[in-house]
């Protein structure tokens, strides 16, 4: 009988051996996972950096995307030759972390598609057998975007001429008050995102990116909303990006 594996899923490790091998296979998967989450600091003796940083060099990726693709593939070998009782161990250590999705402030009652006015393009009952959760909003917001606008090459694009293009989707209360809201840009297809310089079009909604310092520093940065500014990691931490770089916008970024 085979036994499941806690980290069954996409096989990252075989997307980045294909980024490395782009020019061999052009056609198949070669995307990183998708970043975000908490960040850790992390020392490695000087065979097992200069390995990653070539990976790095060769593939396109960057640091964490590279990392998390062999971590994945790690945890995969050690499971499968663990015993059962230690995958146990291991899979209730984790699933007690997990925390509950977090819920909106109050409950939602329609997804709205706005322009930046404040124009509603259309207006939808948010749907009463589904989640709550702010993620499970995000998910109605954009199975609903179909609607009235598609897909074409990662971006979102009206199915008429007559019908413009939506720059936010608000998820409202029975009230009319908006509960949270994401740009259409955001909503976009994620299958990595070239090198740019328009900083106006890097995410704020907390995603953590790749940015490039006009002197070639390089660093992960993310937009605190709360505090209303950039941030750098720091000795570990999350810190103001003028504090820890000198500067409070870099030149370029990339996911």
């Amino acid at each position: 009988m085979v036994r499941p594996n806690p980290m069954s899923g996409p096989a990252y490790v075989m997307a980045l051996r294909n980024a490395l091998e782009k020019d061999k296979r052009p056609s198949e998967y070669n995307q990183p996972p998708k970043g975000g989450g908490p960040q850790i600091s992390l020392r490695l003796d000087d065979f097992l950096y200069n390995h990653i940083e070539a990976i790095v060099s060769l593939s396109g990726w960057n640091r964490a995307e590279v990392l998390n693709a062999l971590i994945q593939r790690g945890l995969f070998d050690l499971y499968e030759f663990s015993s059962p009782a230690t995958v146990e161990k291991i899979v209730q250590q984790v699933v007690a972390k997990l925390a509950p999705p977090h819920p909106p402030a109050s409950e939602p009652d329609k997804i709205e598609y706005r322009r930046l006015n404040g124009d509603v393009l259309n207006s939808f009952d948010y749907p009463l057998e589904f989640e709550t959760s702010r993620a499970a909003c995000l998910v109605v917001a954009q199975r609903l975007l179909g609607t009235y606008w598609g897909w074409v090459d990662g971006k979102v694009q009206p199915k008429t001429k007559v019908k413009p293009l939506p720059d936010f989707v608000c998820v409202v209360d029975n009230k009319g008050d908006e509960i949270c809201r994401w740009s259409v840009g955001d909503m976009q297809a994620r299958e990595g995102t070239a090198e740019t310089d328009d900083w106006n079009t890097a995410p704020r909604d907390g995603t953590v990116i790749n940015v490039r310092f006009p002197d070639g520093t390089t660093t992960e940065a993310r937009w605190n909303a709360q505090a209303g500014q950039w941030e750098a990691p720091r000795r570990g931490k999350w810190a103001n990006m003028r504090d820890v770089h000198g500067v409070r916008e870099p030149t370029v970024w990339w996911r």
